[in-house]
C-alpha cells in the first residue's frame, strides 16, 4: 500500500538526525531469500523516498555550517548515564528514554554524563550543565553523589524522575548512600521532583 507520507518521514529521519549528532547513516535492506516479497514497501521500492533521502542528504551537504553549528552547540541540560542504575533498577533506562525524547521534542540540546565526568576532578564534567536530570536512578556511587551535591550548591537544578523514597538510595554495591548527601540533593530548592508510579 502507498502511503505519502513515508517518503517526507525519510527525509525527516535524515534530517532529525543530523541536527542531533548524526554524521552519517545508511539505509538498508538485508537480502535473506530468493524471493522477493520481504522488500514490498521498503524504501527499493519507493522512488519518492529515495528521492526525498537523496534531496535531504543534497542539502545537508550545502548547509554543513549550518548543521554542525547545531551539533556543536554546548548543551546545558544533562542526563546521567550510568551502569549502576541499571544494574538496579528496571525502569532506569525506560525512564532516561522518556526524559530524552520530551526534552529533544522540547526543543533542548542534550547531553548525557557518566558518573566517571561528573567525578573527574580535572575536567569537572557538570560545569557546562544547568540542568541534571536523574531518571530513577536508584544507585550510584557515593562520590557522584557529593559531587553532585556541591554542583547543586553551586547553583545547578536538578530534576529527580522517581519515587522519592528510592531515589539515591545506594550505592554501586547496594550499600546505603550518605543520608546527609542524599537528603541535601532530594530536599533542595535547586529539585525539581517528579514522581512515577
Amino acid at each position: 500500500r502507498y502511503e505519502p507520507n513515508v517518503a517526507k518521514w525519510c527525509a525527516n529521519w535524515i534530517w532529525n538526525g543530523a541536527l542531533h549528532g548524526t554524521s552519517a547513516s545508511v539505509i538498508w535492506v538485508w537480502e535473506r531469500s530468493y524471493t522477493t516479497d520481504y522488500l514490498i514497501g521498503s524504501i527499493i521500492n519507493r522512488p519518492d523516498a529515495i528521492a526525498a533521502v537523496g534531496h535531504a542528504s543534497l542539502n545537508l551537504n550545502r548547509l554543513v555550517n549550518e548543521v554542525t553549528a547545531f551539533q556543536n552547540e554546548i548543551p546545558e541540560v544533562g542526563i546521567l548515564y550510568s551502569f549502576t542504575p541499571r544494574l538496579y533498577s528496571s525502569q532506569y533506562y525506560g525512564t532516561l528514554v522518556k526524559a530524552y525524547t520530551a526534552l529533544s521534542y522540547n526543543g533542548q540540546h542534550i547531553g548525557f554524563v557518566t558518573e566517571n565526568q561528573i567525578n573527574d576532578e580535572v575536567k569537572k564534567g557538570l560545569e557546562q550543565y544547568k540542568i541534571l536530570v536523574l531518571p530513577e536512578v536508584n544507585n550510584l556511587s557515593a562520590a557522584t553523589l557529593a559531587n553532585i551535591r556541591k554542583w547543586q550548591e553551586n547553583g545547578g537544578v536538578v530534576v529527580a524522575i522517581g519515587r522519592k523514597d528510592n531515589l539515591l538510595k545506594a550505592d554501586e554495591y547496594n550499600r546505603p548512600l550518605p543520608e546527609s548527601d542524599r537528603n541535601a540533593v532530594l530536599n533542595s530548592d535547586n529539585t525539581v521532583h517528579f514522581e512515577t508510579s
